[in-house]
């Protein structure tokens, strides 16, 4: 049997979240997780790389700045002396009235597996104040 993931995210990330969710309130906005797995099912998040400056944050879709995003990534791998990879991607969806995953996060997250990174995933917020409705 398969044991569920667990995600350790210190509160000062979960807090930094929720000011980008606020900021953007109206619109979707997201990140990436950095960190490393403790465990086969423990990943541990150290970092949240934001959207980036050219990000696009509209009312029913978010596309990160990518080649920030992942000149981001590769500093933060860098700095962590190699250890910290790539965990994925969070975003709100704010005023949702369902926690269901939408068609295209489902497509995101799929194209995540058929891509084997090991581990990754997507994390969604929804609701008014998006960060504080998670789904589970």
């Amino acid at each position: 049997m398969r044991m569920q993931p667990i995600v350790w995210v210190p509160r000062a990330i979960m807090q930094a979240m929720q000011i980008d969710a606020d900021l953007w309130y109206d619109r979707e906005t997201g990140g990436t997780f950095m960190g490393y797995w403790a465990e086969s099912n423990v990943a541990v998040v150290t970092a949240m790389i934001p959207a980036g400056p050219r990000a696009s944050h509209e009312r029913s879709s978010f596309l990160p700045d990518q080649s920030w995003q992942q000149a981001e990534i590769a500093k933060h791998y860098e700095r962590s002396g190699r250890l910290d990879t790539y965990l994925g991607d969070w975003h709100t969806h704010p005023d949702a009235v369902s926690n269901r995953l939408s068609w295209t996060d489902r497509v995101c997250l799929k194209t995540i597996i058929k891509d084997r990174v090991p581990g990754s995933g997507v994390a969604d917020g929804f609701g008014r104040r998006a960060l504080r409705h998670w789904p589970g």
